[in-house]
């Protein structure tokens, strides 16, 4: 147990790392391999990188190809020959969030099938960009006319941008929406933000299992991917004084009442916080 704590603690630290380094450019790869290693201690994150590698083998994609035939191409590679679709049956189990559960099942959520389609065009020339889409990430090529977005969790559908409008629509519980409306939620997001989305899909898959080791696990990576975000650090918190440790529950809730003093929440976590101290 001590072993594999050291080690989780050393991905975390590869992760800080990462950040420091890149910042938003940090390698998307590289990025998800780290949370599955940190997830699965015994993991090496640079034979996941090694295994993106092997699946690229056999894909070509001649330079001169259009949007249309490069997505043609990654289609009939990652899907037909490959055999990867989604994961309709086990849709939340936190595996579908792990790239080497992902890579061996050739199952996985919208997103992480979203990177090994985007890390697959990276290794052959085709790029590509991550659509932050409220409830199913999507990839899109930037040079595309007309404008399209790729569904790789549907063996690589097209959606055209008004063929969003249904689905956004009952995510955000509007009647209906124009397209224009559409635009702020199909922009290109980055690869840090990728990321975040990655644990927070954990987070919640944990939280729903009432994992709390699991659901801290998550938090404490979105702390160093999005250490601007004040409520990450209050889930911290929360989850530590669940776990029964609220010693380290206080500092962070502490911390969280200094960097949101206005938050909704803040009032009645200060008594919490209060409660907390009276235990610790």
């Amino acid at each position: 147990m001590e072993d594999s704590e050291k080690q989780r603690s050393q991905r975390l630290d590869e992760l800080r790392a990462l950040v420091a380094r890149y910042g938003e450019h940090l390698p998307l790869d590289l990025g998800v391999a780290l949370i599955a290693c940190h997830e699965q201690p015994w993991l090496e994150p640079e034979s996941l990188v090694a295994r993106l590698d092997a699946l690229a083998h056999g894909l070509h994609v001649p330079e001169e190809a259009d949007p249309i035939e490069q997505i043609a191409r990654l289609n009939h590679h990652l899907f037909t020959t490959l055999g990867f679709t989604g994961d309709e049956e086990t849709y939340d189990a936190p595996h579908n969030s792990f790239l080497d559960r992902v890579l061996e099942r050739r199952r996985g959520l919208p997103i992480l099938l979203c990177v090994v389609y985007l890390e697959l065009g990276r290794r052959v020339g085709v790029q590509l960009d991550g659509v932050n889409f409220p409830g199913h990430f999507l990839v899109a090529p930037p040079a595309s006319e007309p404008r399209f977005l790729v569904d790789p969790f549907a063996q690589g559908a097209i959606r055209r941008p008004d063929q969003l409008l249904s689905h956004l629509s009952r995510v955000l519980e509007r009647p209906v929406l124009a397209p224009e409306e559409a635009e702020p939620f199909i922009q290109p997001c980055g690869n840090r933000q990728t990321l975040v989305r990655v644990s927070n899909n954990l987070k919640a898959s944990y939280l729903r299992r009432r994992d709390d080791d699991g659901a801290l696990r998550a938090v404490d990576r979105l702390r160093i991917l999005a250490p601007e975000v004040a409520a990450f650090r209050r889930d911290r918190a929360l989850l530590l004084a669940r776990m029964e440790r609220p010693r380290e529950a206080i500092p962070e809730l502490e911390c969280y009442l200094e960097e949101a003093p206005d938050a909704g929440d803040a009032g009645e976590l200060a008594q919490y916080l209060e409660r907390l101290k009276l235990i610790a």
